[in-house]
């Protein structure tokens, strides 16, 4: 029987790469993304985990200050080929299936979507685990810049691990 077991998940592991597709979007505009629309993406029927991170613009600075919008600049091209570098690295890290990787690029208002992480596999821990590594990453790596106007002025703020 555990013969049987092995056998059936390395069957499902082969087919589900078999589908492996990826998401990398820079968006820049102010058009939103759809989250029901990356899910539907990252579904196939061989994972059983789809994992997202949302990020928003949050009410308060870091500082806490009042934030009235945040802005956000890039480098398309170095931004989109660090993306696809990052999603690399989380596929070689990670048993996952698919990724999705999407950052808007302009001004925004409090509670807006900025930032979606997505990723699907076989099994919840792997997509948790890469969904936190990718949110991580990127932050560090991407060069996307962020400008916080608050109640207080404005000022750059550096990417940073968190």
């Amino acid at each position: 029987m555990k013969r049987v077991k092995k056998r059936v998940r390395k069957w499902v592991r082969k087919w589900v790469r078999k589908w492996v597709r990826k998401m990398i979007e820079i968006m820049m505009d102010d058009t939103n993304f759809s989250i029901d629309e990356v899910v539907n993406r990252l579904k196939n029927p061989g994972v059983g985990a789809v994992v997202l991170f949302n990020g928003v613009v949050r009410g308060k600075s870091n500082s806490g200050h009042e934030v009235r919008e945040l802005s956000f600049d890039v480098y398309r091209d170095m931004a989109l080929e660090e993306m696809s570098r990052i999603e690399k690295e989380a596929r070689e890290k990670f048993d996952i299936s698919d990724v999705a990787i999407i950052h808007r690029i302009g001004k925004f208002k409090v509670s807006d979507n900025i930032v979606l992480i997505g990723v699907s596999a076989v099994h919840r821990k792997a997509a948790f685990e890469a969904g936190q590594y990718l949110i991580d990453r990127l932050k560090e790596k991407v060069p996307i810049w962020k400008k916080e106007m608050t109640d207080a002025g404005e000022e750059w703020i550096r990417g940073v691990k968190t």
